[in-house]
């Protein structure tokens, strides 16, 4: 189990390390183990750095799992000048994300670690897009000393063009990832003398010819060379090339998105119409159905008062007079209660209510004759 550092410990610890690397590792990473790992609060670090990493030169935080938040603290910490003269940032295995690295370029671009000259990301997930937007944040000059880039196991499919706007680059690690093809603009990094593009199954060719352990790159230029055909475009090519299918892309995103929230709103307003006239179909089916009940009790009570006349014209025992008017009030409040609900079937005018349909009004009783 690591160890939990509270915010105490983390400020002895910062306060410890003085101008040298702060070493902080972690346990989130699969097939490594550190004996001396580590666990702790992002914010709480972030607030030890502010207080006590004026003078960290590096920071090694491997495989230390503190969440988006977390690092979202520590970033924004770094971008605010907690570190000023940070030069290596080890986060390999920190599970970053695209939402992760987003925020390490905007700490990039906001000049919190201008010294940086190694950036280790590698087995963070970034994915194209976000290590697209770090490369080029790079290749602006947001450090302008970068030497050493690992993005090792980040499932890339691409190297952005805008990566061989880092002219300062020595070594470039892109292995593990489904990279396809290395673009013709790696030859403007002077500068590089060791590329690392070991378990890209895509390129093996290109492995081939670079080597195992990737210091063969002008073997690899000369192979890109007789590739593209000789020397690359010019770098602001490159980057306007980059910049013209970044927005391109932007704008299939938007109109993608677009696309498929008019699909959702067409299909949601079919199922809303479709919705309605169904409850509009079984409302005239109640209507009518209604109808019939209010129908049939009116016949019913017509019957039964002719039923009580006749027992009155007849002079019948009491006991049959009493069972006429019985029915007859039955016969009412069935009436009543089918015509009640077909009222409340029907649509209310100006908020007022229908006046319900009158039952039949019975007849009155003829006087009694003396027998």
């Amino acid at each position: 189990m690591p160890t939990h550092l509270d915010a105490a410990a983390l400020r002895a610890r910062v306060r410890e390390a003085g101008a040298g690397t702060l070493m902080l590792r972690g346990s989130g990473c699969k097939g490594i183990t550190f004996a001396d790992a580590v666990s702790f609060d992002g914010a709480e670090l972030a607030a030890a750095l502010a207080a006590e990493g004026a003078g960290l030169t590096g920071l090694d935080l491997r495989c230390i799992e503190i969440g988006a938040d977390g690092w979202r603290a520590v970033f924004e910490a770094l971008r605010k000048g907690a570190c000023p003269r940070l030069a290596t940032l080890d986060l390999y295995g920190c599970e970053l994300g695209p939402a992760g690295g987003a925020a390490l370029t905007a700490l990039l671009l906001g000049g919190g670690c201008p010294a940086l000259t190694e950036l280790g990301v590698g087995g963070n997930g970034l994915g194209d897009d976000a290590f697209g937007a770090l490369a080029e944040a790079l290749g602006r000059g947001a450090c302008p000393g970068m030497a050493t880039l690992r993005a090792y196991g980040n499932g890339l499919t691409v190297v952005p063009e805008a990566l061989c706007g880092v002219a300062s680059l020595e070594v470039l690690d892109l292995g593990g990832n489904g990279i396809g093809s290395l673009p013709h603009g790696l030859l403007h990094l002077a500068r590089l003398r060791r590329l690392d593009i070991y378990g890209n199954d895509r390129l093996a060719a290109e492995a081939e010819v670079v080597g195992v352990a990737g210091f063969d790159v002008g073997a690899l230029f000369a192979h890109l060379r007789s590739v593209h055909g000789g020397e690359p475009p010019p770098l602001e090519v490159l980057m306007d090339n980059w910049r013209k299918k970044k927005e391109a892309a932007a704008e299939k995103a938007a109109a993608d998105k677009a696309a498929a929230e008019k699909a959702a709103a067409e299909k949601a307003a079919a199922e809303k119409a479709a919705a309605e006239k169904a409850a509009a179909e079984k409302a005239a089916a109640e209507k009518v159905a209604a109808e019939e009940r209010v129908s049939e009790a009116r016949a019913r009570l017509t019957k039964a008062q002719a039923a009580a006349e006749a027992a009155q014209a007849k002079c019948c025992a009491s006991g049959a007079k009493a069972a006429a008017r019985v029915a007859v009030a039955e016969a009412e409040t069935e009436f009543k209660a089918a015509q009640a609900a077909l009222t409340a079937l029907k649509p209310q005018e100006e908020g007022v209510p229908p006046e319900p349909e009158p039952a039949p009004e019975p007849e009155p009783e003829p006087e009694q004759r003396n027998e």
